[in-house]
């Protein structure tokens, strides 16, 4: 697989533990993959199901299958349903866009509240929802206090956020 943004991970293991790791924004799996050979499990969350397939097959042919959990939603600041705005643009980037929608979406608190091990790195790649998907992890990153990287490319400036 491409050693896709190969010089931040490294630097993120540096500094963290290798418990559990946490890919928000799994996309097609680099990172997903990757880290699952270097931590004792992933969760790695999805909501855009046209790239789901895709993942689902990385993880298998490049990952650790048996230290990977697939998470097909996505996750904000609480339990709610929206809807994507989606690209071709850019490796079928999607934006939530709130309000009516039919997707369900859930605060990591809620969904990893009885998580067995340390959470050691968290990486968010949701497009402008970051703000959102963060305040929904209070309980999370006071208890584990991981290592996180945030792929920020000024979605809050081009969606009005």
């Amino acid at each position: 697989m491409e050693q896709y943004q190969e010089n931040i991970r490294n630097k993120a293991l540096e500094i963290c533990g290798r418990d559990i790791y946490i890919d928000i924004g799994a996309n097609i799996g680099l990172w997903a993959c990757q880290l699952s050979h270097k931590f004792n499990f992933t969760h790695a969350f999805e909501i855009n199901q046209i790239v789901v397939p895709a993942l689902k097959e990385n993880i298998i042919k490049f990952g650790n299958p048996d230290k990977i959990q697939l998470h097909e939603f996505g996750l904000s600041n609480r339990e709610k349903t929206v809807s994507l705005d989606l690209t071709t643009k850019n490796s079928f980037g999607t934006h939530i866009k709130e309000g009516l929608g039919e997707i369900p979406v859930k605060s990591l608190d809620s969904v990893l509240e009885n998580v067995n091990g340390k959470i050691s790195l968290i990486k968010i790649d949701a497009a402008g929802s970051e703000t959102y998907i963060l305040c929904g992890m209070i309980e999370l990153l006071m208890k584990h206090k991981p290592v996180i990287i945030i792929e920020e490319k000024n979605h809050g400036i081009r969606l009005s956020l």
